[in-house]
């Protein structure tokens, strides 16, 4: 049975077929139910239209959850209360961070909101990074850069935790998140900078807008951009993993410095007056400025 099931998972990601299948699929259902796009992932290039007219583009192997809701449900379609506040920040944004970019996402859209911004994508795991390049490669997208650390509190060295092999779906330095859920993830040694320390390095400012996903170092991250959030005021949207014993950092962080916390639902963003998700998803911070 086993056997079988394999068999039919390559068939359906082989290109000759899936390409046509998905295109057919998505044509006849317009708008298809969850089942669809998660039993028949997309394989090769997908692209979308975005609100400017733009077009963004993206490969997908069939082993990343990120194109392939693109491909199904448009540009917005995947963390669709997110992608809509981040691109109406990105849209005027100076600089903009996207820390654990995974293969791209958010930095490629900054880039095509703003063609005038500076976009910067961090992404320490060298396959994964691979695929952001090869996605922005796809999108000629000069004002976006790849910088493949991770980023931290302090400069450095540091275990990073990911699959053995492939994209992984959630990869990064907190070993004690991350190996309940993946028991045989392997780690491998990458450099780590501060949001400071790099900024400084190019002697950049302007920061207006930050995307961070680093599953359970958010509270790390955020000390070591101390200095950019009290001279920039940028706009955060942060993951909250809910049950981690990291809402109590990140509010403490962020309530000295003037910002308001709000949780990120389908529909928008709703006040809260403490950082709590039970289940896990984005708060966005917004600044005393804005």
């Amino acid at each position: 049975m086993t056997t079988l099931r394999d068999a039919a998972k390559g068939l359906r990601a082989w290109p000759p077929l899936n390409r046509p299948a998905t295109t057919a699929v998505r044509a006849i259902l317009r708008r298809p139910p969850e089942a669809v796009a998660a039993h028949l992932p997309r394989v090769g290039p997908v692209q979308s239209r975005l609100p400017n007219g733009a077009r963004m583009r993206m490969w997908s192997g069939g082993d990343d959850w990120v194109p392939n809701r693109v491909f199904w449900f448009g540009w917005n379609g995947y963390e669709t209360g997110e992608s809509a506040i981040f691109w109406a920040r990105a849209r005027t944004a100076r600089v903009t961070l996207d820390i654990g970019a995974h293969v791209g996402f958010y930095s490629l859209l900054a880039g095509h909101a703003n063609p005038a911004g500076r976009v910067f994508g961090f992404e320490a795991y060298g396959p994964t990074a691979a695929r952001f390049r090869r996605n922005l490669a796809m999108n000629g997208l000069p004002n976006v850069e790849v910088v493949q650390v991770a980023v931290g509190e302090k400069v450095g060295e540091a275990p990073f935790f990911h699959v053995p092999t492939g994209i992984p779906c959630s990869a990064g330095l907190a070993g004690h998140v991350l190996l309940p859920y993946h028991p045989h993830s392997v780690t491998t040694m990458v450099p780590v900078t501060t949001v400071d320390t790099f900024l400084a390095e190019r002697r950049l400012t302007g920061v207006d807008l930050v995307k961070m996903d680093t599953e359970g170092t958010e509270p790390q991250v955020l000390e070591g951009m101390a200095g950019t959030l009290r001279r920039d005021h940028p706009l955060v949207i942060a993951e909250v993993l809910g049950g981690r014993d990291k809402e109590a950092p990140l509010r403490d962080l962020m309530t000295p410095l003037g910002y308001s916390m709000h949780i990120i639902l389908p529909d928008g963003p709703h006040p809260r007056d403490e950082v709590n998700h039970d289940t896990g998803g984005n708060f966005l911070f917004v600044p005393p400025t804005a």
